[in-house]
């Protein structure tokens, strides 16, 4: 899709991860205007701090590609609490529903908001 824009997560100068900030976001959350999905880090690089530090830079990504945004989303399987920690962690607010057609099943739904947006 020509919305989707895939930034490459580095070990070194490895690739060790993906995700993607979508322009044309298909979650049930009002207001967002970009949304983040398909974070992967591949499993033998799991455990380096990768994920955290991809999240750590997620705000500076999207201020410097997508100034225009307010607000962005995100989906979390309700199985995957070290994701769903991760996320809350670092900056995002979880909803105050969950998105129940998820492909394996029911996810939270979380944002971030950037500049002067309010939620």
């Amino acid at each position: 899709r020509p919305s989707e824009h895939i930034f490459l997560i580095r070990d070194g100068e490895t690739p060790a991860g993906m995700f993607v900030l979508d322009t044309a976001p298909r979650l049930p959350l009002d207001g967002i205007d970009l949304q983040l999905h398909s974070f992967f880090i591949d499993q033998d690089f799991q455990g380096r701090g990768l994920a955290t530090a991809a999240i750590c830079s997620i705000r500076d990504v999207v201020t410097e590609h997508f100034p225009e945004t307010r607000l962005l989303g995100l989906s979390v399987n309700v199985n995957n609490p070290i994701a769903f920690r991760l996320y809350r962690i670092h900056g995002f607010t979880e909803a105050d529903h969950m998105y129940l057609d998820g492909s394996r099943g029911p996810e939270h739904l979380l944002w971030m908001a950037f500049a002067d947006s309010q939620r």
